[in-house]
């Protein structure tokens, strides 16, 4: 079958990058040059430029180029001389737009994809936004326009952020909840709901040393995978992100940093996925705290809580949902992330029901030099009431579990080509399955998709 063709032809094409990768090792005279960023995070590291060769003493011999080593690894000057992927190098990407003096950035990027199943299915099942099967998508046309605000010194400063997005992903990302009509809930560009417009951010941001308050429609601060490519390593998305979390508020939210380091936040937001709208008149706390531990281990854990609110006679009752990230640097390479989510609806009248719902993600990447990475996910996701996860597969909730095999490849500054393949399987007590057109537990499912930044 086609599809079976994509998936097998797929994992093909990782098992050659993958070789390619580990054939390209860094380690000796060829490597990268990394220096450790002094700022918290030990695991992170970013290209530095190797020092000019050194001038000939008068009458001497000239010397030859010396590579500058860091952590055990060194890059020859001759690696880093254009934004092509060489000797696991990579300097800064290309931008179409300067970045001007008060701060003001322009940008975006472009991706696209393939994500098919072994079955042959036209549905992936309930794979958060790769969802389409066995189809070619354009997933994010995406462009941005960003000042950030100064919180480095003692004077009032303020900022503001735009993005718009056009592609496969925006009617997921768009603010569903709101009226019919209302911001950009009505703009779906095919008949058949693949593709559409989003305007996922628009706030303005005003701060004072330390705090900072951002104020209109923003990105989620809960939970570990967001809604931009460029800030996943996987194409996919876990359970957890796709629908125990929100993705979007509208509201405001301030943030203090306290120490290096160490923030908090706390404000208030309308319901998830709403935007200058909220119908239901829901009135929610957003807030937490990101916590250093040492050198290489943060600690995040935000909160949403409070009255979901009525429309049409209906009782939408009480939300509370937390979600904690660990990030482990366990070495130079090797990071490891450890998620927890648990939601609770309760109280709610007699057309709604309550419920709960609770999952773990871990990740674990290896970083094998600037051009490469190795990545995997293993999550656990249970959907105790069926609330969330649409088809109603069983009759008194579902065990989700998904293992997720993934490659990140960089052979240019502004291009990232991310593989993956990915077995999902689930339990419980069936009235319809949730893979292969209804009829199967499990599925095996892979892809492949670009990014280009610019």
């Amino acid at each position: 079958m086609k599809s079976q063709g994509v998936l097998w032809g797929g994992l093909l094409v990782c098992m050659i990058l993958v070789g390619t990768a580990m054939g390209q090792q860094p380690w000796g005279t060829m490597g990268p040059n990394w220096v450790q960023q002094t700022a918290y995070g030990g695991g992170e590291y970013v290209y530095a430029e190797p020092s000019a060769t050194p001038v000939p003493a008068p009458g001497g011999a000239a010397p030859q180029a010396v590579a500058e080593e860091s952590s055990g690894l060194s890059c020859l000057p001759r690696c880093c001389t254009s934004r092509l992927c060489r000797c696991g190098c990579l300097p800064d990407p290309w931008t179409l737009f300067p970045e001007y003096e008060s701060g003001l950035k322009m940008g975006g990027w472009i991706s696209a994809g393939v994500y098919g199943n072994a079955w042959g299915a036209r549905w992936n099942g309930p794979i958060g936004m790769r969802d389409v099967g066995d189809a070619f998508t354009s997933d994010q046309n995406w462009f941005f326009i960003d000042k950030p605000a100064d919180t480095s010194c003692k004077t009032l400063d303020w900022g503001f952020r735009f993005d718009i997005l056009f592609g496969a992903d925006a009617p997921d990302t768009r603010a569903r909840n709101n009226s019919r009509f209302s911001w950009d809930n009505a703009w779906i560009s095919s008949d058949d709901g693949v593709y559409g417009t989003a305007i996922p951010q628009m706030y303005a941001v005003v701060a004072w040393n330390k705090l900072s308050v951002k104020m209109g429609h923003f990105f989620t601060p809960i939970g570990y995978e967001q809604i931009p490519v460029t800030q996943n390593f996987f194409y996919s998305h876990s359970y957890c992100h796709t629908y125990g979390e929100p993705f979007t508020h509208t509201g405001v939210l301030a943030t203090y940093e306290v120490a290096e380091g160490l923030n908090v936040h706390g404000g208030w937001t309308t319901a998830w996925e709403t935007a200058f709208d909220n119908p239901v008149d829901a009135q929610l706390f957003l807030g937490g705290v990101d916590v250093p531990i040492g050198e290489r281990l943060t600690f995040s854990w935000m909160v949403s809580a409070g009255r979901l609110g009525e429309r049409w006679g209906i009782d939408f009752g009480d939300l509370y949902m937390n979600s904690f990230v660990i990030k482990f640097a366990i070495n130079e390479r090797w990071t490891y992330v450890f998620q927890h989510d648990l939601g609770l609806i309760s109280n709610t009248g007699l057309q709604m029901s309550n419920g709960q719902w609770y999952g773990i993600n871990q990740y674990l990447f290896f970083k094998i030099n600037d051009c490469w990475s190795l990545g995997g996910r293993f999550e656990w996701f249970r959907d105790d009431d069926e609330l969330l996860v649409p088809g109603g597969f069983s009759l008194v909730g579902t065990d989700y579990y998904a293992l997720t095999l993934g490659l990140n490849w960089k052979p240019h500054a502004n291009l990232t080509i991310r593989p993956e393949i990915r077995y999902d399987w689930a339990n419980g007590r069936f009235t319809t399955r949730p893979f292969n057109d209804f009829a199967d537990r499990e599925q095996l499912s892979g892809g492949v998709d670009l990014i280009f930044t610019y």
